[in-house]
């Protein structure tokens, strides 16, 4: 569900405007390519500071304020070329898997940063989209943006996958294995000594 970590990906040019009112601006930044998938980078820019109507920072309004399915988050998605489309909707990562346990394709939320009037958010696609058009759909109705469809060249995303460096195969996860813990090194028959040998029930207050 994420980009690979035994990789160095190649980026791609991929610039648009999504949207556009009088008061803000959804935008794509490029795309960053693995063997596996895309990380989009969407841009949202606001006119002016928050509003009396809309007391959130820009941040907290393109995630939607910390509640899915409010309809004030700023919703994202993709059509490809052969016709799989994803969207970004704040659903769980699990409604993309297949019976087989495979995924789907699907476009997930990396997170955003910003504030104020500016944001950037990362989306993980998870496939390399085939050389042709690929629909970028959003739409905003907390910012009266409509359902807007940007059709953009995919054929650099297909490219660039030859340009992605393998560093080395997958590894393993490490087993988790609990840490012991190591007391301090206290000098001995001193009185933190003393302290520590102390059983907690025996022990007077420590000042």
């Amino acid at each position: 569900m994420s980009p690979p970590d035994n990789e160095i990906p190649c980026a791609a040019a991929l610039s648009a405007v999504l949207a556009r009112t009088d008061d803000v601006a959804v935008g794509l930044d490029g795309a960053t390519v693995f063997s596996t998938g895309i990380m989009l980078r969407i841009v949202v820019r606001r006119r002016r500071d928050h509003e009396p109507d809309r007391s959130e920072d820009l941040h907290t309004l393109v995630q939607g304020g910390g509640r899915r399915g409010d309809g004030r988050q700023l919703m994202l998605g993709v059509e490809l070329a052969d016709g799989r489309r994803a969207a970004a909707l704040g659903d769980p990562w699990f409604r993309h898997l297949s019976e087989d346990g495979s995924l789907d394709v699907a476009l997930i939320s990396q997170g955003a940063g910003g504030g104020g009037r500016t944001s950037d958010a990362s989306y993980w696609l998870t496939v390399v989209p085939p050389a042709g058009d690929l629909k970028v759909v959003c739409a905003w109705p907390v910012f009266a943006i409509p359902e807007t469809v940007t059709v953009v060249d995919a054929g650099p995303l297909a490219e660039a996958v030859a340009r992605v460096v393998e560093l080395w195969p997958v590894q393993p996860a490490t087993p988790y294995e609990p840490i012991t813990p190591v007391g301090p090194v206290v000098a001995p028959g001193g009185w933190f000594e003393q302290v520590l040998s102390t059983s907690p029930s025996s022990a007077g207050p420590v000042v």
